[in-house]
């Protein structure tokens, strides 16, 4: 599930790439009934017999300004939420939260989001989302993104991810060391990332770069009938050595 607008520029090639040409002993349900609710739950069979799953829920009924976009526990015992508030046609606050147990090897954290969501659809020529949350645990690290498309066909985004280092301030602070805490505790740029994507007819491109610009993926989807679709995505690092080229098919 995607639920911020900047990672669902391109969803088409998740859905084609990402899905079904790996082997993974991965279990996926889902249930929807009539009022809104819907139930996922995922399992996979990981290395030396272990399971790993998670159960959720899903409520986002038209009428209520108030919906869960995700309400879940996984089997070691985290629990997860997304909900979301509309204030009116335009604005939406969200709050995002998921506690952990740290355990040797694996690098779990909790954290605690809250946001906004702000979308101007006056116009169908231009229309644009600007979105902002800040983790309030970690941090705190703030995420800012604005997107934009023309007439649904040429989509583009740009996402910045600011580490504040107040946390790293308030624990070299405790520990007495008021010197260093503000010499290694200024505010950082950990990520800009841009997108975008354009549909033809009967094709689609994309292209996305992620860890602050230093890599780059582009692909291409054609679609040569209603059961056909062909496919290339490449991966390109701007400042390491490292490439990667995919091809692919899906006959329906």
């Amino acid at each position: 599930m995607v639920n911020d607008t900047f990672s669902a520029i391109g969803i088409e090639r998740i859905k084609f790439f990402d899905f079904g040409y790996f082997h993974t002993k991965r279990i996926l349900l889902n249930i929807k009934n009539k009022s809104g609710v819907q139930f996922n739950h995922q399992s996979e069979l990981l290395p030396k017999g272990h399971m790993f799953g998670s159960i959720a829920v899903t409520y986002k009924p038209d009428s209520a300004s108030v919906a869960l976009d995700r309400f879940g526990v996984k089997s070691d015992g985290r629990i997860i939420l997304d909900a979301g508030m509309k204030l009116n046609q335009y604005l939406k606050l969200t709050v995002s939260a998921e506690d952990s147990r740290q355990e040797p090897g694996k690098p779990l954290h909790s954290y605690g989001k809250l946001g906004f969501e702000y979308k101007n659809n006056l116009t169908s020529i231009l229309p644009f989302t600007f979105a902002s949350d800040v983790d309030v645990v970690n941090g705190p690290i703030l995420r800012s993104s604005f997107v934009a498309s023309i007439q649904n066909v040429f989509k583009f985004g740009i996402q910045g991810v600011v580490n504040m280092h107040m946390d790293d301030k308030l624990l070299t602070n405790n520990l007495s060391n008021i010197d260093n805490a503000f010499n290694t505790s200024t505010p950082e740029i950990i990520d800009l990332s841009i997108t975008s994507s354009y549909k033809g007819d009967g094709w689609l491109a994309s292209l996305k770069t992620r860890d602050y610009m230093k890599f780059m993926r582009v692909c291409y989807i054609q679609n040569f009938s209603p059961a056909l679709d062909v496919g290339a995505q490449i991966d390109y690092g701007l400042k390491v050595n490292t490439q990667k080229f995919h091809v692919g098919a899906k006959l329906k």
